[in-house]
C-alpha cells in the first residue's frame, strides 16, 4: 500500500484513480456532518499505525494496515480516512507515491469492505466479537496481500518470477504474499480482534454500525 512512483505500469495507475475517485465520492455524499469527529480520530489511528514497519526476514518489511477494523467501524465511508492518511503520507514523509496514491488507497478499501461484510454475516458461525474481527482481519490483510499481488503482476510479469513460476529464487509476488500472511496472523488478527472487544463493551453501537 506503500507503492512508490514508477514502479505500477500506467493503465494500472489509471485505473486506481478512476476507481478510488468513484468509491470516494460515494462515500464523501453518504458522510454526515455528525460523523467527521469519528473519522478524522480514524484517520490519525491509520496513519500512525501504518508507518510503522515490521521487518521479515529477507529484504523485506510489511506495514499494519488495520482495513478491516476501518471497514467495520465506518462501512463504505473507510475510504476517506484511508486515502487522506496514505495522502499525507506520500506529501509529507514520501511514503508512497503521489501517482500511485489511487491504487494504493483501493489495495486497502476494497479488503476494509470485505472485512466488514465478513465481519457482519459471520455473527451465525462466529460466537463473539473478539473472534469475528480476528477473523475478518485475518482475511482482509491477505486479501491485500493478494490484490497488491495481482497488481505487481499486472504491471510487469517479471515481478511473478520465483519458486512458483520455476525461477529457482523468492520472487517478489512471493515475498509479498508470505509477509501479507504473517503480518494477518502475527500482528491484524489479534490486534483487530481485542480492539473491536473493548469498543463494543464500551460503545456497541460502533461496532453494530454498517455504515
Amino acid at each position: 500500500m506503500h507503492i512508490a512512483d514508477g514502479v505500477l505500469s500506467e493503465p494500472v495507475v489509471a485505473t486506481g484513480i478512476v476507481v478510488t475517485g468513484a468509491i470516494t465520492a460515494y462515500a464523501v455524499s453518504k458522510t454526515k456532518k455528525e460523523e467527521l469527529p469519528k473519522m478524522s480520530l480514524l484517520t490519525g489511528v491509520f496513519f500512525i499505525a501504518s508507518l510503522f514497519s515490521l521487518p521479515l526476514p529477507g529484504p523485506t518489511c510489511v506495514h499494519p494496515m488495520l482495513a478491516a477494523f476501518l471497514g467495520i467501524l465506518l462501512g463504505s465511508k473507510a475510504v476517506i480516512p484511508i486515502l487522506v492518511g496514505l495522502g499525507l503520507q506520500a506529501f509529507l514523509l514520501q511514503y508512497g507515491g503521489i501517482s500511485t496514491l489511487g491504487i494504493n488507497t483501493l489495495l486497502v478499501t476494497l479488503p476494509a469492505f470485505v472485512g466488514a461484510y465478513l465481519f457482519h454475516q459471520s455473527r451465525n458461525y462466529l460466537s463473539t466479537v473478539l473472534k469475528r474481527g480476528a477473523f475478518s482481519a485475518l482475511v482482509a490483510t491477505v486479501l491485500v496481500g493478494v490484490f497488491l499481488s495481482f497488481v505487481m503482476y499486472f504491471s510487469d510479469e517479471r515481478y511473478a518470477e520465483g519458486f512458483i513460476t520455476g525461477g529457482g529464487f523468492v520472487g517478489l509476488i512471493e515475498m509479498i504474499l508470505v509477509t501479507h500472511l504473517v503480518l494477518a496472523v502475527v500482528v491484524e488478527a489479534p490486534v483487530t480482534g481485542f480492539a473491536l472487544r473493548y469498543i463494543n463493551h464500551a460503545r456497541p453501537s460502533l461496532v453494530s454500525n454498517k455504515g
